[in-house]
This record gives C-alpha cells, structure tokens and sequence, in this order.
C-alpha cells in the first residue's frame, strides 16, 4: 500500500523505475482531490531489488529509493 498527500486537486502520476532509470511500472497516473490518497500495488511480477519511485504531481517532481523483497 502506498499512502501520499497532495495540497490542491492534482494530477498525478507515480512510475517506478530500475537502478538504470529504466521505467518498469506505472504505478498510478489519475487526478486526485486534495489530501491523503491510498492504492495498492501490485509486486506480484516484480523481482526483489532496489527500485526507484517517482512521483510527479503540477510542478512537485520527487524521487524516493526503495527495496522490494519478497
């Protein structure tokens, strides 16, 4: 489960990517209201590894690094 918070109705879009910077999976790209969001992500055909999770929304462009294991 991911959980993020946004100011303002966005558009936002959260990919996750290889150590390369290679996309691997677009995890959500909708338009949320204000406040805290939630989904779920599906890691089932993803290996174990280290990932790296972007997330755009208007102009606030983050990326966090992440380890999967399974």
């Amino acid at each position: 489960k991911v959980q993020f918070s946004v100011p303002q109705q966005s558009d936002v879009k959260i990919t996750l990517h290889d150590m390369l910077g290679r996309e691997v999976k677009l995890l959500f790209d909708d338009k949320v209201d204000a406040g805290m969001q939630e989904f779920v992500v599906d890691a089932r055909n993803l290996a174990s590894g280290v990932y790296l999770v972007r997330m755009i929304a208007g102009t606030f462009n983050k990326t966090i690094k992440i380890s999967l294991l399974k």
